[in-house]
């Protein structure tokens, strides 16, 4: 009965935890955390399938950027991948107070980078921001020229088809190099930056889920990344920390359905843990219903047969169980019982002492069982 009062509270958290697990792990539920551009999202927008790629046939180490990179130790020969950020571009009073400095870092100054990562792009690492929406010193536009490479990239003048062809427009292309142009506007730019460059690219559909395995892209990227570890920027896309099913019920407002059923499952355990009144009697009966039946007999005996009659078959009863155990015939296991036992008192014996001759005789009947059973025991052995 115990185990059956907690059965409710078990099947319950059974069933929260299961459902967790599901969210956690279900590939559909990827495709509603992450915008496009994501390396984590599985639909047609994502770039998960150029992760899967770098980490597999490519052996690359791929890692998620979840904070920003003052706050992260990035490797001084990494790759970060930035596509589509969702992250606001800066307003333009900004631009235009830094719009007349002319210093070393000009895609920061512009914007593009913030401190952290234009210190961290010129102690040599490799920025990639590919951009469909305005994004600080940049924005994209519309362009109906076909895309060509007008400058190798990394020796070789990869070929890049976007279905729709976007071009970089923003004072943050003034000191960048074109690398692929859609008629005479820059496509794809190269940006130096101490020991490290930044590269800026209009069309990130092409690292796609749906376009990668068209044209060279796939190719372009492994060219980009080389033999660097690589790392894809989630942050950008409004991730800041690790989704787990705890954060996915957060985001999808089970939070506080989540809080209610833990305090009532703590207030379950409480009422059914704590002791209203003086504890019971510990003690059970754990003797199967065949006691009670046997007692009702031994009522049923005493009632119908004399003190004499019931122990003559109690003694029956020995003399055949001496039968069975020790293999005498019947005749035999009779002679030997009386033997040891002594004839049955008569029945005017009875009568006048029949208490205390009633015990004394069951006593030996008792004895003459136990012995037959140590004897049994003793011959098996």
């Amino acid at each position: 009965m115990t185990a059956l009062k907690w059965l409710p509270l078990f099947a319950a958290a059974l069933f929260a935890l299961c459902a967790l697990l599901w969210l956690g792990h279900d590939p559909f539920v990827a495709r509603e955390l992450h915008g496009p551009g994501s390396s984590l999202d599985l639909d047609d927008a994502g770039s998960s399938r150029l992760r899967a790629y770098l980490e597999g046939p490519a052996q690359r180490r791929v890692t998620s950027l979840i904070r920003p990179v003052s706050q992260e130790a990035l490797p001084a020969d990494g790759v970060l991948f930035r596509i589509r950020p969702q992250q606001g571009h800066l307003r333009l009073r900004e631009i235009l107070e830094q719009k007349g400095k002319k210093t070393a870092a000009a895609a920061a100054d512009f914007g593009v980078l913030d401190a952290a990562e234009s210190t961290w792009v010129a102690s040599g690492g490799r920025m990639i921001l590919a951009i469909d929406a305005p994004y600080r010193g940049l924005r994209s536009e519309y362009a109906s020229a076909p895309v060509q490479t007008v400058l190798p990239v990394m020796g070789a003048a990869w070929t890049i088809k976007p279905h729709l062809p976007h071009t970089l427009v923003g004072p943050a292309t003034e000191s960048a190099v074109t690398v692929v142009v859609a008629g005479d506007q820059p496509v794809l730019m190269r940006q130096r930056l101490g020991a490290g460059d930044v590269w800026l690219l209009a069309v990130p559909e092409i690292w796609s889920n749906q376009q990668l395995a068209e044209a060279d892209h796939l190719a372009l990227a492994l060219a980009l990344v080389g033999n660097r570890p690589v790392w894809f920027d989630e942050a950008a896309h409004a991730l800041t920390r690790d989704v787990g099913a705890l954060e996915l019920a957060r985001r999808w407002g089970l939070g506080p359905l989540l809080l209610i059923g833990l305090l009532v499952c703590l207030a379950y355990a409480w009422r059914h843990g704590r002791i209203l009144g003086p504890p019971a009697d510990p003690w059970r009966d754990h003797r199967s219903e065949a006691i009670d039946g046997i007692a009702a007999l031994a009522v049923l005996y005493g009632r119908a047969l004399t003190d004499r009659a019931l122990l003559s078959l109690f003694q029956r009863r020995l003399v055949r169980e001496t039968t069975l155990l020790v293999g005498l015939p019947p005749a035999k296991a009779a002679e030997l019982v009386t033997r040891q036992l002594g004839p049955l008192p008569s029945v005017a014996t009875f009568t006048r002492g029949s208490a205390a001759l009633f015990a004394a005789r069951l006593a030996l009947l008792n004895t003459a069982y136990r012995n037959l059973r140590h004897e049994h025991r003793r011959r098996r052995r």
